[in-house]
């Protein structure tokens, strides 16, 4: 263990005893912590990935959004492009408060923004799995989850497989007796 975080944990503490006094509550709690921990890693990977996107030349018009780059095409990631939605009801929010904000606010705290909707993103991860809700998140996305079942391994049939390892076999000979 690290000196400083030995320190800081106190030499005199007994691991071992401490480990075997938590109780299932205790042990339950941490295994979610470290489930939250592995999903916001998902979460912020995705929200990072970078795409791109063209802005529609009328708000009805739907927004062009692919992978690669294209003329008029602006790069920008899946976390922004998820933001809209939160920045168009702070718009909204800020019109119906008649109060003028600057844009530039709303750079500054674009990784709030972004933060923010990650959050969300993975309490709704957590919530889909959760006991109580995991059974009706199934039912609902199930075909979206049953076309990530994996496929069924299509092999070519045995005797294109025993006259391709025949064939190998007898080029392995010819090889070994030409040396």
């Amino acid at each position: 263990m690290d000196k400083e975080l030995s320190d800081y944990l106190g030499n005199d503490m007994n691991w071992d005893e401490a480990l075997a006094a938590i109780s299932e509550e205790e042990s339950d709690e941490a295994k979610y912590d470290i489930i939250t921990t592995r999903v916001q890693d998902v979460i912020r990977d995705w929200l990072n990935t970078p795409i791109w996107a063209e802005t529609p030349n009328s708000p009805e018009d739907p927004m062009e959004i692919g992978v690669k780059e294209w003329d008029g095409a602006m790069q920008t990631r899946l976390g922004e492009l998820a933001a809209v939605q939160v920045l168009g009801l702070l718009a909204m929010l800020c019109q119906k408060a008649e109060v003028d904000i600057d844009p530039r606010i709303i750079h500054k705290n674009k990784d709030l923004i972004l933060e923010t909707i990650g959050c969300i993103m993975v309490e709704g991860v957590m919530v889909a799995n959760a006991p109580q809700w995991s059974e009706k998140m199934d039912e609902a996305l199930g075909d979206v989850r049953e076309s990530r079942t994996a496929r069924p391994l299509i092999s070519p049939d045995p005797s294109i497989v025993k006259l391709r390892d025949s064939k190998a076999r007898r080029e392995e000979r010819d090889d070994s007796t030409e040396a």
